[in-house]
């Protein structure tokens, strides 16, 4: 899957508000030494979420699948 991050956000933050908002609250930890540490409480306490099912087929007008060739 390739796709820019905020076009991946958007969705998200619509179907799984409660997963967004986690990734949220941590932004300003992005980018500094308490990244790691912040990221590391982030996924212990994330419950699964499909991405596929819960995100991607809720808007499947707003994807595209495209032929990729001489990838191994």
């Amino acid at each position: 899957m390739v796709g820019r991050v905020s076009t991946q956000l958007g969705p998200a933050r619509v179907t799984v508000p409660v997963l967004y908002r986690s990734f949220a609250e941590i932004s300003s930890a992005l980018g500094t030494v308490g990244e790691f540490a912040a990221l590391e409480r982030l996924y212990c306490g994330l419950s699964a979420v499909d991405f596929s099912r819960r995100v991607l087929s809720a808007g499947p007008d707003s994807l595209a699948v495209l032929p990729l060739r001489g990838v191994h």
